[in-house]
């Protein structure tokens, strides 16, 4: 393959990370470039048997096909979760060749697909939870692959894998974000009714487990008992969310926010197939300096009138801010006088909503 087809590859697979209805192109693209008749993408999740593919070459009849009669026996992507991230292996590394080719599945699907000729497959992720894989296949005119090919195609699949995880984040950020504001020191897990982790990313994890919310489980991980799964629990069957004020071990206040999702199927790697929960984690000192930073380039408040303008928010009156800030109740009143001039309210209500909304 030429320098400018190559890069022209790469920026497909990347493009593909950004939209997901560009997974299609990408593998045809793949597909031609080794000289293949097709590739495919899957998404296997082994804990609730959920099975999604990309297949730009199949018909609806050869899907059906595929996933009611032969997934079960014949599938690699299920067997693929067994091995590391980016390992490159064939059919012959799974089947006897010579068996295989006795099979209905060979002679009565395989084969009238046009493929036959060899495979590869890897897996370009696997969290475990769920395991995600490419696989390329060559007409039956071929016989096999070079060593240059297989070379060629594990630079693919790295690639691949960091589409994949590029993705994964992109969708549950903006899973997140359609019900708020992401913000500073956030994190984000999807999880489901029984409390099982369905997506997250490792530094929420980590979180969760210092929190001491997060059990061991055969997959990411399942909330422990308490608050926060009584949370879940409302928010999957009543479909009503709420939030509970933690403390992570450095003693900096956390807030964690449950939101019901919807049940939906895309066709990028985050895969939510039944009812389930965000829980949005977000660090409330990195919230309040956010908006004291925002509120400085907004109205060029000093840093005292910035801190007392967020302690207004917090409630209380002028003698309770001035208790909180370390300063007299006279000095938080000429403070609140220059905010109050600065940012064009007339009342701490107003000033309230202001910093609320900045």
């Amino acid at each position: 393959m030429r320098e400018k087809e190559r890069d022209q590859l790469v920026r497909s697979i990347y493009d593909a990370a950004l939209d997901p209805a560009e997974w299609p192109t990408m593998l045809t693209r793949i597909a031609s470039a080794m000289n293949c008749e097709q590739s495919n993408f899957a998404i296997i999740d082994p804990y609730s048997g959920v099975a999604q593919a990309i297949t730009p070459k199949w018909r609806e009849e050869d899907r059906e096909a595929f996933f009611s009669h032969w997934q079960k026996d014949f599938s690699l992507a299920g067997r693929l979760e067994k091995f590391p991230v980016g390992q490159v292996l064939t059919y012959e590394d799974f089947f006897d060749v010579d068996w295989l080719k006795r099979t209905d599945f060979y002679n009565e699907w395989w084969l009238p697909m046009g493929v036959g000729g060899g495979s590869f497959a890897a897996n370009v992720v696997s969290d475990g939870h769920a395991t995600a894989s490419i696989t390329v296949h060559a007409p039956q005119s071929r016989l096999g692959f070079t060593s240059a090919e297989k070379k060629m195609f594990e630079g693919i699949v790295e690639h691949v894998s960091r589409s994949v995880m590029i993705l994964r984040r992109l969708q549950l950020g903006r899973l997140a974000t359609s019900h708020g504001d992401g913000g500073p020191g956030s994190g984000f897990a999807v999880v489901d009714r029984s409390g099982v982790v369905l997506h997250a990313d490792g530094a929420t994890l980590v979180r969760l487990n210092a929190l001491g919310l997060l059990v061991a489980d055969r997959a990411m991980g399942r909330i422990a008992p308490g608050p926060l799964k009584g949370l879940l629990h409302r928010a999957i069957s009543l479909t009503d969310g709420g939030h509970i004020d933690l403390r992570e071990g450095h003693g900096s206040p956390v807030r964690l926010t449950v939101i019901p999702c919807s049940p939906r199927t895309d066709y990028g790697p985050v895969v939510i197939d039944r009812p389930a929960a965000l829980i949005w984690l977000i660090s409330l000192e990195e919230v309040q300096r956010e908006k004291m930073q925002r509120l400085v380039n907004a109205y060029s408040l000093t840093p005292a009138e910035t801190r007392v303008a967020v302690e207004a928010c917090a409630g209380g009156g002028r003698s309770e801010i001035a208790k909180r800030c370390g300063v007299s109740p006279s000095t938080i009143r000429t403070h609140l006088e220059a905010i109050f001039f600065k940012t064009g309210v007339h009342r701490q209500a107003e000033l309230v909503h202001l910093v609320e909304a900045i």
